[in-house]
């Protein structure tokens, strides 16, 4: 947790710069439709599995998995992983809340998929997802 207390300070006033709750027009959770609701809790969920999927496999003392993800680097900080998470997902929320209804749900299918895609291939090569619980 180094790096998460050494930037938490930064991440705060970013998650502010993104997440312009004084805006009118913004709609939060609980103004979205069902349907909005129902993808973002998949997403999030799925990027929760994943991310405990990816945490314990580096740690298996056996050291024989790697990390595909480029953006993470093949033996990523557990800490950088939950930071860009939770980027990534106060991002989610606030284009969602910006945008028309229903407006994100196709990309965050698409997106969700894609998680779902990666949580499967770690269950193939040994990683169970019930890691993450």
């Amino acid at each position: 947790m180094k790096i998460l207390g050494k930037h938490f300070k930064k991440l705060l006033i970013i998650l502010c710069l993104i997440t312009n709750p004084a805006q009118a027009e913004f709609r939060h959770f609980n103004s979205w439709e069902d349907s909005e609701k129902r993808v973002f809790l998949l997403y999030s969920a799925l990027s929760y599995i994943d991310y405990s999927q990816t945490k314990y496999a580096l740690n298996d003392p056996c050291d024989c998995y790697v990390e595909a993800n480029p953006i993470w680097g093949k033996n990523p900080h557990p800490d950088k992983m939950l930071l860009g998470n939770i980027l990534i997902n106060g991002l989610i929320y606030t284009t969602i809340g910006n945008g028309e209804p229903e407006n994100f749900n196709s990309m965050l299918i698409a997106g969700s998929v894609i998680r779902a895609g990666v949580i499967y291939h770690n269950q193939k090569v040994g990683i169970h997802w019930s890691v993450a619980f």
